[in-house]
């Protein structure tokens, strides 16, 4: 299958094509908090660079969150507008499912007591708790002070410096677990499709 993967979810723009397992071409913005600005550039470049049509792909998969307000927003319209355009699925790509299936993939297992954390804006988290069957708890926001006393009980993976091992979020990782998820899920026409808002946040 030929999927295109989207995340804007953070500070900045990228773009990946996956076809058959396999991300055949990655395209990153440059500059931070330009997503609206370059999303579509990528998109062309990528698929230029590709040698793919937009009517080869079939299905668009796109980072939900939770991220920040405004670049999440640019991501999803435009894969929704894609995906209505061309007619294609649309797959939503939690960032924890997201980071927790490329450590599993990387390290052949999960912690027992594992903790992902995002950034969410000056000295706040998401986080959400894992085991090696997968979530173990909602997405709550903590504050820095708290990700200092988690760290001495949980693993900690994600996109800041108080993590164990630091994860950053780009559409390399939303096009792979895309494809694992396209392997055990029947696609279906695409509906319009939200961001995760955790928390309202404009930094």
């Amino acid at each position: 299958m030929i999927g295109l993967a989207l995340d804007t979810s953070y500070l900045y723009a990228s773009v990946a094509i996956i076809q058959d397992g396999k991300v055949v071409c990655v395209k990153n913005g440059e500059k931070p908090n330009e997503q609206a600005e370059v999303m579509n550039i990528l998109i062309e470049e990528a698929m230029e660079m590709a040698e793919l049509k937009f009517q080869d792909l079939q299905y668009t998969a796109v980072s939900t969150g939770p991220g920040r307000f405004t670049g999440l927003r640019v991501g999803i319209s435009v894969a929704n507008a894609l995906c209505f355009a061309l007619k294609t699925p649309l797959i939503p790509v939690s960032n924890f499912e997201a980071i927790a299936y490329i450590y599993q993939n990387n390290n052949q297992t999960l912690h027992d007591n594992m903790g992902i954390i995002i950034e969410a804006g000056v000295e706040k988290y998401y986080f959400q708790k894992f085991n090696k069957s997968g979530v173990i708890s909602d997405i709550s926001i903590i504050s820095k002070d708290l990700v200092r006393q988690l760290k001495e009980t949980h693993f900690l993976v994600g996109n800041t410096e108080g993590a164990h091992e630091q994860i950053q979020l780009n559409a390399v990782y939303i096009a792979l677990y895309a494809d694992c998820k396209t392997k055990n899920t029947t696609l279906l026409p695409s509906e319009y499709l939200k961001p995760q808002y955790i928390l309202d946040n404009y930094i």
